[in-house]
């Protein structure tokens, strides 16, 4: 194992410490007081609740004050709401659409609506109890503020003027209203212009009965006992019972009148006669709403309980010791003996032996802990094959780099241009073109580090060119349009020279005439496009196809290194990743362009 899988595998040790500091002994004893104290207590607590002497008198104060909190929770929550309401049709939007209803086209009065239901979507609190939001104007044509805009809730002509004719008359803010669809409840209020006070419309919110039924579901109630809620006129608001559905009327007697009697006297707990059975009549005023929270208990079933109760708290607790001690017991197996081979396949990994792998069979944390530890093992095998992959292949660019040597040939042909040129001329242009050439194989040759700046390598291209514009007696120019802010971030070495030279070989060397060559460095957001284009000979797809796949495709005798453009596009997809590489796009006979993308760096 090399030094960088030593170094890898370091790095998963606190993890393997961590979970061998799980303490089990502590877990178990916790589990055992649960289960042993905690039924022991609840037991007690039955006891001295149940054996009474005032059963009656006391579960009703239990009930009373059970209710009460309640209905004061229902009176905070309607204030809440009565205030959203309140505000809601004081919004500039609602107003300005009820005034011109008649005036917006059909796009118009769309985009009002859908800006409504966002609006209001994201203003009221109590939208999971909401089902519709709908808007009236004076002449009773319906807005949906929220709700479905498909899925319009139409009431009758006949219960719409009776809900809007109550609402005018009503002092209060808002107006209850029971529908006959399933127990809801519709909330109408009148909008005024906010400056004139005159009247603009109505407003109805449509709750679901569970606005009220949420606030006292968590009661603890049993088969024989229910709660609701009722108004003064007799008719249940809340809670579905043997005693009537929501909407109708109390079922046996005239409850509301016993209840405003037994309220003017101050009791808020009597017994009240239904049919012909007694039950425990607990109730509390909702204030505000003229409606009342009641609970019935039979009276028979009262005494029943104090009767079984002997006999059922000896079961319950014997049957809850058994059962403490064998699930206390089978805890302790099922968590001490799978972390010991837990422990055990750490120990295996931390000699260096990943296929210590285990399954385990339960689906609880132990298990997770599992799973978790096998998929560890497994990323921590695959990331040691994904390393020393990465490592053989680094070792053969590294190769490839070093085996990227002057071109014999190329060197005579560059000491024959100089001979020329010495011949020809009176060696005016020589110190041009041995500098360029000495400054080119300088960084050819150079051991340093393989990343350059941008302005290196454009450096390195301009020196390239300048000798093959001497070989190829201008055959060719070069135009660069380069973004100088870009020219400090740093590339590969040589990363440019292959491109231009298959430019100038490939492209512009068979063309007739005097060829253009365009280099263009552009800011691509965190990327920087290298773009080299060409209006030589060009290049069919299949070739295209076959350059970057084929590393020696293109390799001239003429070449000065063996670097060809798949190599390159290797090179950038190992450093920066598969996102980035060599686009290559050309029509034969027209142009070729070549696109390099590489990140900031």
């Amino acid at each position: 194992m090399n030094s960088n899988l030593q170094k890898f595998y370091r790095r998963g040790q606190p993890q393997v410490r961590k979970i061998r500091d799980i303490k089990v002994f502590p877990r178990l004893i916790v589990s055992f007081v649960i289960l042993i104290i905690l039924p022991l207590i609840i037991a007690i607590t039955f006891y001295f609740s149940i054996i009474t002497n005032a059963i009656v008198e006391k579960t009703g104060g239990l009930m009373v004050q059970n209710l009460q909190q309640v209905a004061d929770s229902l009176y905070n929550k309607n204030f809440t709401l009565e205030n959203e309401i309140i505000q809601l049709s004081r919004v500039k939007l609602l107003q300005y659409t009820l005034k011109n209803h008649k005036s917006l086209g059909t796009a118009e009065m769309y985009e009002a609506k859908q800006q409504l239901h966002q609006f209001v979507a994201g203003q009221m609190s109590y939208l999971n109890q909401t089902s519709h939001i709908i808007l009236y104007t004076k002449d009773y044509q319906p807005i949906i503020a929220y709700g479905g805009m498909n899925k319009k809730y139409d009431l009758k002509n006949n219960e719409l003027e009776k809900i809007i004719e109550t609402t005018k008359m009503n002092t209060k803010r808002t107006l209850f209203n029971i529908t006959k669809d399933a127990g809801h409840l519709i909330i109408s209020t009148e909008i005024k212009d906010t400056r004139t006070q005159d009247t603009l419309g109505y407003m109805l919110v449509r709750l679901d009965e569970t606005y009220f039924s949420q606030m006292y579901r968590y009661l603890y109630l049993k088969e024989h006992e229910a709660t609701f809620i009722m108004d003064k006129q007799n008719t249940i608001i809340s809670g579905v019972s043997r005693f009537g559905k929501i909407g109708e009327t109390f079922i046996g007697a005239d409850l509301a009148e016993e209840i405003g009697f037994s309220n003017r006297e101050g009791d808020n707990s009597f017994i009240a006669t239904i049919g012909n059975k007694k039950y425990l009549c607990s109730y509390a005023v909702i204030n505000s709403l003229d409606m009342y929270i009641v609970s019935l208990i039979p009276k028979v079933y009262l005494y029943q309980e104090v009767y079984s109760f002997w006999t059922s708290t000896l079961i319950v607790y014997v049957i809850t010791l058994i059962t403490a001690i064998i699930i206390a017991y089978m805890i302790a197996k099922s968590i001490s003996r799978p972390l010991q081979k837990l422990n055990e396949a750490m120990n295996q990994v931390k000699g260096g032996d990943l296929s210590a792998t285990h399954i385990d069979p339960y689906r609880d944390e132990v298990g997770m802990v599992y799973n978790n530890f096998n998929e560890m093992v497994l990323q921590l095998k695959q990331q040691l094959i994904t390393i020393q992959s990465t490592e053989k292949q680094k070792r053969k660019m590294e190769l490839k780099a070093l085996q990227a040597q002057i071109n014999p040939h190329f060197l005579v042909n560059t000491l024959n241009s100089i001979k020329c040129l010495v011949a020809m001329q009176n060696m005016p242009n020589i110190e041009e073109l041995i500098s360029a050439f000495t400054d080119l194989l300088y960084q050819t040759m150079s051991k340093g580090d393989d990343m350059i700046t941008l302005e290196q390598e454009i450096q390195f291209i301009k020196n390239y060119i300048t000798i093959q514009s001497y070989r190829y007696f201008d055959k060719f120019e070069v135009v660069y349009d380069l973004d100088e802010k870009l020219l400090s971030y740093k590339a590969p070495r040589l990363l440019l020279q292959p491109i231009i030279e298959n430019a100038i070989i490939h492209g512009i060397a068979p063309k007739e005439g005097i060829g253009l060559i365009k280099v263009k460095v552009r800011d691509e957001k965190e990327d920087i496009k290298i773009t080299i284009m060409d209006n030589g000979v060009g290049i069919t797809e299949e070739k295209v196809t076959h350059i970057l796949k084929n590393t020696n495709s293109h390799k001239s005798k003429s070449a000065f290194t063996s670097i060809g453009i798949s190599n390159i596009d290797s090179r950038i997809k190992l450093i920066y990743g598969e996102r980035y590489g060599v686009y290559i796009s050309s029509t034969p006979h027209l142009y070729t362009i070549v696109e390099v993308n590489i990140p900031k760096i």
